[in-house]
């Protein structure tokens, strides 16, 4: 699986299984510096990018320009980007959807099932109730993580290409410098005929 764009380091889930989708439109919700969506297009999709903070936008258009590839990109909040049905190939949200409320994470979650086509793909990589930021942030109303085994279940109609819950080494990053762990789920799952409504979990 060669990388077009060497410079660019795609999330392991993305690397992995974007050769399991069909060539057309990609979603990367939570694009940051814009690495999967760049990483994308090298690989022939047509690529959105969702990234809520405006420095990180215009550093995605900046290195989509450096490269020489177009990349839709949407200055938004994932809570008000709005997926249209049966649109997608492929669409990956890594580390992003445990910025979201419960309300707004189901929401979303049930929006990214319906804009998948037919045979589309998608992987979410999120934090847990296992985290030790769970209390904290269950405590404010705010964040939403789900509890083990729930990101498999609510995709159960999906053909499951992949599924882990466990604990990974933090090195440090802005505003946590020092080392830490997070409880993590990731998960690939591939849309079937029969799957366009919701699971059997009962997302509001």
């Amino acid at each position: 699986m060669k990388n077009q764009f060497p410079s660019f380091s795609p999330a392991p889930l993305v690397w992995k299984f974007e050769g399991h989708a069909k060539r057309g439109k990609a979603l990367d919700l939570g694009a940051g510096r814009g690495d999967n969506a760049i990483f994308l297009t090298g690989k022939g999709f047509q690529v959105t990018a969702v990234e809520l903070r405006k420095d990180l936008s215009e550093t995605i258009k900046k290195r989509a320009k450096k490269n020489k590839v177009k990349i839709n990109v949407k200055n938004q909040n994932i809570k008000d980007f709005v997926i249209q049905p049966d649109q997608y190939s492929f669409i990956s949200a890594i580390n992003s959807l445990h910025f979201l409320s419960k309300k707004e994470f189901y929401e979303t979650i049930q929006q990214v099932r319906l804009g998948l086509l037919d045979g589309g793909v998608c992987v979410i990589s999120v934090l847990t109730a296992d985290d030790p930021l769970y209390k904290k942030s269950e405590a404010r109303g705010i964040r939403y993580f789900p509890k083990s085994g729930e990101l498999k279940e609510i995709f159960g109609n999906f053909k499951i290409l992949f599924y882990i819950e466990t604990i990974i080494q933090d090195k440090g990053h802005p505003n946590h410098e020092q080392p830490h762990k997070h409880a993590i789920a990731r998960i690939a799952a591939k849309k079937g005929k029969g799957a366009k409504g919701k699971s059997g979990f009962g997302m509001c």
